[in-house]
């Protein structure tokens, strides 16, 4: 073998070793160990519907990687970056507003196929909800693939001016948001949402940060610096926004300050219930926090691991990746991807 399947196979056979503690770690409560440990015990080796469920999300996964194996993000940042700015702010606005619209449908999707497999694991639904998911977490990984594409554009732009888009965009949000009427729950949405944004722009940022350095020949301080300046200014402008937004809200809507240490007990709580599963036993509870701020996991983690595909691809040139360990590369991710 190359060194490069000795390594695969050495921390696929790790991954293999170690996965099923990482799934028994997200168990029940304290006290409760006892008597999951004698079940566990008792039904060692059975398939359970869970299990079910995890494999069809890892083959949902897979197929939806291999189809983001068509985009070429040499050719995606050319042609985005040869549009005239007009085309550019119609991109940037289709994506963010589709991204909110399937970010619920693909939530409500896969809670769908979680509770068909746990109550009607032989009802037919089962043979177009998968498939339902599959389009779902393709077309919202796409989304992704242009968002992290356009933030690549803005930050290598010459003349900033779609940076500067990017930048201004975040204080329009503010004119469409002080001067509505919100009452705690809308609030609460506001915030979840600002949480959600704010996770994925450090994502994407990563991503293009690691992209920019392994393309960059030798300038790889000069490429950090600049980047990291960038992005100083973009959370900067960010966190003002944000700022200022809620601000005014509370304000014209005289809600208190205090609000927003009930809305992260409310997301404590949503931690600590994913370990009763009887008090919501349709719903995928160990996604409660992702569900309530709207994060779209599976399409988030196949955009990461594209991108990652291709960061190691460059970096680790010199090992000759085949087509068998870039599959193994998959594996390895999805066991180790929070699940």
């Amino acid at each position: 073998f190359s060194v490069a399947s000795q390594v695969h196979l050495g921390l696929l056979g790790a991954a293999v070793a170690t996965w099923p503690l990482r799934r028994s770690s997200q168990g029940p409560a304290p006290e409760h160990k006892d008597a999951a440990v004698a079940s566990a015990s008792s039904k060692f080796g059975v398939f359970h519907r869970n299990h079910g469920y995890d494999l069809l999300r890892a083959a949902i996964v897979l197929l939806s990687l291999w189809g983001l194996q068509v985009f070429n993000m040499s050719r995606v940042y050319h042609y985005i970056r040869g549009q005239a700015m007009i085309k550019l702010y119609v991109i940037i606005s289709i994506v963010e507003i589709f991204d909110r619209l399937i970010s619920s449908f693909g939530q409500d999707v896969l809670d769908s196929l979680y509770s068909t497999i746990q109550n009607q694991p032989r009802s037919l639904q089962l043979l177009y909800e998968p498939l339902v998911a599959l389009v779902y977490v393709f077309a919202h990984s796409c989304l992704f693939f242009i968002h992290v594409a356009t933030i690549n554009v803005a930050i290598n732009s010459a003349d900033s001016l779609l940076f500067t888009l990017l930048i201004s965009n975040n204080f329009a949000e503010i004119k469409t948001s002080v001067f509505k009427k919100f009452d705690q729950n809308n609030l609460f949405q506001v915030a979840c949402s600002d949480v959600n944004e704010r996770f994925k722009l450090a994502v994407f940022m990563c991503l293009v940060l690691a992209l920019n350095l392994v393309q960059a020949a030798e300038d790889t301080m000069d490429v950090l610096y600049n980047f990291l300046y960038q992005i100083s200014l973009v959370f900067v402008s960010e966190m003002l926004a944000d700022w200022i937004k809620h601000a005014f809200i509370t304000k014209f809507n005289f809600l208190s300050s205090s609000l927003y240490r009930d809305f992260s007990l409310v997301l404590a709580r949503d931690i600590t219930e994913a370990r009763h599963d009887s008090k919501r036993p349709n719903l995928d509870v160990t996604h409660s926090v992702a569900r309530r701020i709207g994060l779209a996991q599976l399409p988030l983690a196949c955009i990461v691991v594209r991108f990652l595909q291709d960061i190691f691809a460059r970096w680790f040139g010199r090992l000759e990746f085949s087509s068998a360990s870039t599959w193994t590369f998959y594996i390895l991710l999805f066991m180790y991807l929070p699940t």
